[in-house]
């Protein structure tokens, strides 16, 4: 369960113990029948005050001021706990979101470069070049059909094709690139 959860549950509990005891202690101190005091609890907890019915003797007032304090500190902990979640949730969606957005442009910047590295170390190149050569005629069922061939296709790199100074070379100016981003305060 999350701490909001649980806290809610607490924020709860608080004012329906808070309106048991102003029930209970309003029917001992001011001599009040249940509904009476029950009536006169929420009037106070929730700070209405309708002025019908008021503490006639000194302790009665003095345990009003104890309810009014419980309600009005149990309601304010709880719009304080509702309002940082809901904050917290917007801040955690936008945070996502330009996580995401930050990872389409590191691998937009980094790993097209890198595919073009890889695809020249691949021995079989030559023989798929054409079925990957996307035009702007392309309809879904030709996707569908690259897809499955990309799925059905063995990947191999040969590591004497591969440009190791090119790939290292990429990797040293770029290789930084995406955990500079994550360290931005304002990410």
């Amino acid at each position: 369960m999350s701490n909001v959860l649980k806290k809610m549950r607490l924020l709860i509990v608080i004012p329906a113990v808070a309106i048991v005891i102003g029930t209970l202690g309003f029917m001992a101190i001011e001599k009040l029948t249940f509904i009476n005091a029950l009536y006169f609890t929420f009037v106070t907890v929730s700070t209405v005050g309708y002025g019908d019915i008021s503490p006639t003797t000194t302790a009665g007032k003095l345990f009003a001021i104890f309810i009014i304090i419980i309600g009005i500190g149990s309601f304010l902990a709880i719009v304080t706990t509702l309002t940082q979640s809901l904050v917290a949730s917007g801040e955690d969606k936008a945070r996502k979101l330009r996580i995401s957005m930050l990872k389409g442009l590191y691998f937009t910047e980094v790993g097209n470069q890198l595919l073009r590295i890889l695809v020249q170390a691949d021995p079989e190149r030559d023989s798929f070049h054409n079925d990957f050569l996307v035009s702007g005629e392309w309809t879904v069922p030709d996707f569908v059909k690259l897809q499955a061939l990309i799925l059905k296709r063995k990947n191999t790199i040969e590591p004497k094709l591969l440009d190791a100074g090119l790939l290292r070379s990429l990797l040293e100016e770029k290789g930084d690139f995406l955990s500079r981003q994550l360290e931005n305060p304002d990410l």
